[in-house]
């Protein structure tokens, strides 16, 4: 070989495309924790989610177009809302268009606008037809430019996704329309606009087939009938021949080249009691978002029975949010405006069942004092008669408690940690009080003016030693020493990524440690290594933060 054929294999590099991108593990992670099941729909979501952000696709198409088939409530259009969620931080971030509305072909003038010399006919170049505020939707057509934008509801993302609900309904026109946009990415508007859908994903939900589908698996109508499960490729069969009867060929030749069908099968009863769990979590952060800072938990009998009562007479999954609405989060509300639930309370969700009918019952524990031994705080109304010791006077206000609330977690968010063991202070606060944080924020007016204070104990001791430790690193650098640092997850990428940028933050902004040279594996199993310059009390207090992180000395010449 001579020498210029081994320098050109010496220089040749082999790629691996099955190694994905960050941004697309992370969106893996978060289907899988948000959509169960429906491996093959997440698949194509990914597609879609990958193909969005290819600088090399072909930039004359949309990004994606797939088809979710199968029956009702399997997750066909929540999984919109999760790619949403993802893409534009905001679940409802899509436009919905119910195709059941299209039936017939002269309501085709809704989707793309009446032609000229029709009464409803406008004018792109009318000064009404372009002042519609971008924060309202455009009345001329569901397709055009600006509804594509205001569906993103503010996101700067150069993505929009368009869902076609009930696509099974529409008329045979649709499809020729829709066959347009996939082949060139435009679609001519009755008033000559031209909406460009080159940066926009369709998903369209239907239960195309599934009629069939029910009729194959009840064995139809006699003595003679029998029930069962069809397979998933038969039941693709089976939406494949009703595609093909309502569809032209060219149609289903475009979705196989920008997408695919993906077949939402039924929901076991383990991934159903997985949807009551993300429910239940859901009701968590909107308590959180309205600034009643308590935890909530639904024990394993309370999830069976939301989730029994939901299922009962024929009924389905949608049933489970009307049950939590109605009859949790409900009632949750009224004991938070009667103050009997407090900050920092935990409420335990079970049942009781009472002369045969079954109810919801709500235990609130104060995880503060029964953590740290601090007496509660206690209202008039609960007039000592349990036979505890009736805690001690606050001398707070409700407005005084709201802003000490809003105050304690701006504090935790400015430190980067949350407050978690909650102690109350009996003096009232003066000029100083010896720990270093509070008086430092305090100076800077980020703690209320009120004559009791809560603080997080645990955490401000904590961060007070890191600042001395980030203090003595900046002051004597050459005491610094090499560490390698390993954190690991065998599962889960975006789990450990997240760990991975606290850690990272709280030793640079906190401990004063030097990042040499970091490494992160992109196939399970997962492991984050980084090599530091740091002080060895810095490496206490991140074993400390970080239990699971392995801690190893190395010579600074490694």
């Amino acid at each position: 070989m001579s020498a210029q054929a081994a320098a050109r294999v010496s220089s040749r590099r082999r790629l691996n495309p099955a190694v994905l991108p960050d941004n697309v593990l992370e969106f893996k992670e978060f289907m899988n924790a948000n959509l169960f099941g429906q491996q093959e729909g997440k698949e194509l979501l990914a597609y879609c989610y990958t193909a969005a952000f290819n600088p090399l696709r072909n930039r004359n198409k949309p990004i994606a177009f797939i088809i979710n088939a199968g029956k009702s409530r399997t997750g066909k259009t929540h999984s919109v809302e999760m790619l949403a969620q993802v893409i534009h931080g905001n679940p409802k971030a899509y436009l919905r268009i119910d195709m059941a509305e299209y039936m017939d072909r002269y309501s085709l003038s809704n989707l793309k606008g009446s032609g000229r010399g029709y009464i409803n006919n406008q004018s792109a170049r009318d000064e009404g037809y372009n002042n519609v505020p971008k924060d309202q939707k455009h009345d001329y057509a569901e397709f055009t430019n600006h509804n594509l934008e205001w569906s993103k509801k503010g996101s700067t993302a150069p993505v929009s996704i368009v869902l076609l609900d009930e696509l099974d309904k529409a008329h045979a026109d649709v499809f020729l329309m829709l066959l347009g946009i996939m082949d060139h990415g435009k679609l001519t508007l009755g008033n000559g606009e031209v909406v460009d859908f080159t940066n926009t994903i369709f998903v369209c939900a239907c239960n195309m087939g599934m009629a069939e589908v029910e009729q194959e698996e009840t064995g139809g109508i006699g003595f003679n009938a029998s029930k069962k499960k069809l397979s998933k490729e038969e039941v693709r069969n089976v939406v494949l021949g009703a595609l093909k009867h309502k569809a032209p060929p060219e149609f289903r030749n475009r979705v196989n080249e920008l997408g695919g069908i993906a077949i939402y099968e039924e929901l076991s009863r383990e991934q159903m009691e997985q949807v009551v769990v993300r429910e239940i979590a859901e009701l968590q952060k909107r308590i959180l978002s309205t600034g009643f800072h308590f935890s909530v938990s639904a024990n394993e009998a309370c999830r069976k029975h939301i989730l029994d009562r939901a299922l009962a007479n024929n009924g389905n999954l949608a049933n489970v949010k009307s049950i939590i609405s109605k009859e949790i989060e409900t009632a949750l509300g009224v004991e938070a405006v009667k103050k009997t639930i407090r900050m920092g309370d935990y409420v335990e969700i079970g049942v009781a069942t009472d002369n045969g009918v079954t109810n919801f019952t709500f235990e609130a524990e104060d995880m503060s004092a029964r953590l740290i031994g601090a007496p509660t705080l206690s209202t008039a109304a609960d007039g000592g008669e349990s036979g505890a010791e009736a805690a001690p006077e606050t001398g707070l206000s409700v407005g005084d408690e709201d802003a000490l609330q809003a105050s304690l977690h701006r504090v935790g968010n400015l430190l980067g940690v949350a407050p978690n063991v909650v102690l109350l202070v009996r003096r009232p606060y003066e000029a100083r009080t010896g720990e270093l944080v509070v008086d430092q924020l305090a100076s800077l007016g980020m703690l209320p003016d009120v004559s009791r204070l809560f603080t997080g104990l645990h955490t401000m001791t904590m961060v007070e030693r890191m600042m001395e430790a980030k203090f003595q690193a900046e002051r004597f650098p050459e005491l610094r020493a090499g560490f390698v640092l390993e954190l690991s997850d065998e599962k889960s990428y975006l789990g450990l990524n997240d760990q991975v940028n606290k850690l990272v933050e709280e030793l640079v902004r906190f401990m004063g440690v030097e990042v040499v040279e970091s490494h992160m594996t992109h196939t399970a199993p997962f492991k984050f290594t980084v090599r530091v310059k740091a002080l060895e009390d810095s490496m206490a207090l991140a074993k400390l933060r970080f239990p699971k992180l392995v801690i190893k000395r190395v010579s600074d010449d490694k």
